[in-house]
Order: structure tokens, then sequence, then C-alpha cells
């Protein structure tokens, strides 16, 4: 019981930090939700009893990579940075309808695709 309450506690923040990093004004504020993230995630490791990939990830990812990146970003002057991209100037219907024909081949090469029961058994 207390494992699922656990669960769904670190799941929540998880996904309330991991939008975070999306929709964060600030790269700080963003690398800081990633850092929460890794956390929550570590989290979920020790929840599995994996205690060495939660110490390897908080360890690796959020003490030294995430630190790295504040690191840069907090000494990145963006209001400097004056560059503007244009972008390949597709309108929204084009890029939707190029998205949808995507879409479709992808869903229909996957409709085609057979599995066997067997075949990892069989080796085929």
């Amino acid at each position: 019981m207390l494992e699922t309450i656990l669960f769904y506690l670190i799941a929540g923040v998880a996904i309330v930090s991991a939008i975070g990093v999306v929709t964060a004004r600030s790269a700080v504020y963003s690398v800081l939700s990633l850092v929460l993230t890794m956390s929550m995630i570590a989290g979920f490791f020790i929840l599995l009893k994996a205690f060495l990939v939660a110490t390897i990830l908080i360890l690796v990812y959020a003490g030294a990579i995430l630190v790295l990146f504040l690191f840069v970003v907090m000494h990145m002057d963006f209001k400097s940075i004056t560059t503007q991209v244009k972008g390949f100037g597709l309108s929204p219907f084009l890029a939707g309808g190029i998205a949808m024909i995507l879409f479709l081949q992808i869903f229909s090469i996957i409709r085609t695709v057979t599995v066997s029961k067997f075949s990892a058994i069989q080796g085929t």
C-alpha cells in the first residue's frame, strides 16, 4: 500500500516537473526542473530496489551533467543573442498535411506486419 502511494506521488511530481522542463520561460528554471525530474526517476528505481542504478543516475546525470548544463546556461547572455531563425517557411496547413501523410504511411506499414506467436522460439 505504501509503495503504491509513493509510486503515484513520485509519478505526479515527475510529470509536473517534466512539463516544467518544456514550459519554463527561463533556461535556468528548465534545467532545475530537469534535475527534479531525474531525481524522481531515481525514486522509481529505488522503488524497484535498483539502488545502484538510482545512485548512478543521481551522481552522473543530476550531479554532473545537469549541473554542467546549469553552469553553462547561467553564464550565457541570452539578451545579446540576436540571431533569428526563419525555418522552412511552411504554412501550418502544409506542415499538417505532410505530417498526416507520414502518419498514414507509418500506420499502413505497421498494419501489414504480421508477427507469429512462435517467431522468437523458432528463430525466424
